[in-house]
């Protein structure tokens, strides 16, 4: 056998090395762009938290879980203060514990059509019965669905 290879064997090695310079290049972007996505949601439930904080509007992210529909999964002081219970309740409880009977039905609705990513448009109202048993009307925006594939958490 010859020590030096043919330029046809050569010329596939070559073409096998260059597939796989491009494969990891494909790769190292992938991953860039798998370790960006995180941090921009991140800075997006950040902004949207501050938003809350500087305007004095409550702040709530409820998320479906084994537990139930609506679960809180933050809240922000100034929705404890609107309900009436403390961080930690609400935190262990669904939004659906809060509505009035006559919401109850067609708020679950709303908020299946958003968890399947169907657009609503603009506020609505609902009234909650607060921790000490007062309703209190609640101004709804148009709420972004954050599925378990893009949680900013």
């Amino acid at each position: 056998m010859s020590e030096y290879k043919s330029k046809k064997s050569l010329l596939a090695e070559l073409k096998k090395l260059r597939q796989r310079v491009a494969d990891l290049e494909a790769g190292e972007i992938k991953r860039a762009q798998a370790e960006e996505a995180p941090r921009e949601s991140e800075e997006r439930y950040r902004a949207l938290l501050e938003l809350g904080e500087r305007t004095g509007e409550a702040v709530v992210m409820l998320q479906d879980d084994e537990r139930g529909i609506g679960m809180h999964v933050y809240a922000s002081e100034e929705w404890s203060q609107i309900t009436g219970y403390s961080i930690n309740e609400l935190l262990n409880m669904s939004m659906v514990e809060l509505l009035h009977s006559d919401d109850r039905k067609e708020a679950i609705k709303r908020h299946e059509k958003r968890m399947r990513g169907e657009v609503l448009p603009g506020l609505y109202e609902i009234t909650i019965i607060r921790k000490d048993g007062a309703e209190v009307p609640v101004e709804v925006p148009m709420l972004i669905p954050v599925t378990k594939e893009s949680q900013p958490m």
